[in-house]
């Protein structure tokens, strides 16, 4: 009898987790890859250009409890015209992420990932591409899938630079970014009275930062940056697509 109770008490709290505990399935990979589509990789096109703002698409396969997740690279082309006059093009790609995914309550699935950042910007012409890269990344997001949202999400790199051809440009310790959004209830919002809105609370952080050439008096570091501010009252689904039809344009 005294070890029935601790196994009735172990299956009741897998129980209790629910799909935690559960393996990943065909059709909740098709889902969630849908819905990382939907929600961080709107289709858009450069205006002009025709080129998509990503380069392939989401990847989604189911691996024991969770699922693996590819990311798209993004690869934009933008139009930059010189002060004399000169049209060029401006060419920014951005390797995809890796991440692993493990579905919460309802529809919340939340993924982390360590895939270093690397950028790269050609300017064209005889400019030298500017790269930007980290020693090394952690990201979270949290994502739900029926409210289409990103809920939440932190991104902390470290050894981030920017080089421009063999120079370091810019240099920063730990570089951290976090968001969480928070729907509007009660009073806040009236029922009915169009789609949801939400408060988006917002973080950047940068730590041991320097630029140019400081060691010959002519650049700049910096212990500590930090901003925070909170969107309050907005459609989170609108201003994502408004901001990337920005970065489009």
């Amino acid at each position: 009898m005294h070890r029935l109770v601790p196994a009735l008490l172990c299956a009741t709290a897998l129980l209790a987790a629910g799909p935690a505990f559960g393996q990943a399935t065909p059709d909740g990979a098709a889902a969630l890859k849908k819905g990382l589509a939907a929600i961080l990789t709107p289709t858009l096109a450069t205006p002009g250009l025709g080129e998509p703002i990503f380069e392939g698409g989401w990847t989604v396969e189911p691996a024991g409890a969770g699922y693996s997740v590819t990311g798209p690279a993004l690869s934009l082309a933008l139009r930059d015209d010189d002060a004399d006059g000169r049209k060029r093009v401006v060419r920014i790609r951005c390797d995809g992420d890796r991440y692993t995914a493990t579905a919460g309550e309802g529809s919340v699935y939340r993924l982390q990932g360590e895939t270093p950042l690397r950028c790269e910007i050609r300017p064209g012409g005889d400019e030298p591409a500017v790269t930007i890269t980290s020693r090394s990344r952690h990201a979270e997001l949290t994502v739900d899938l029926a409210a289409s949202l990103l809920t939440a999400s932190s991104d902390v790199s470290d050894g981030l630079t920017v080089t421009e051809g063999d120079k370091t440009r810019i240099a920063v310790h730990r570089l951290t970014l976090t968001s969480a959004t928070t729907p509007r209830t009660g009073e806040s919002r009236a029922q009915g009275s169009g789609p949801a809105r939400q408060d988006i609370a917002l973080r950047v952080e940068a730590e041991g930062l320097s630029a140019g050439d400081p060691a010959a008096g002519d650049g700049v570091t910096l212990g500590r940056l930090r901003y925070s501010g909170t969107l309050e009252d907005v459609d989170a689904a609108a201003l994502r697509d408004r901001v990337w039809r920005v970065i489009a344009f």
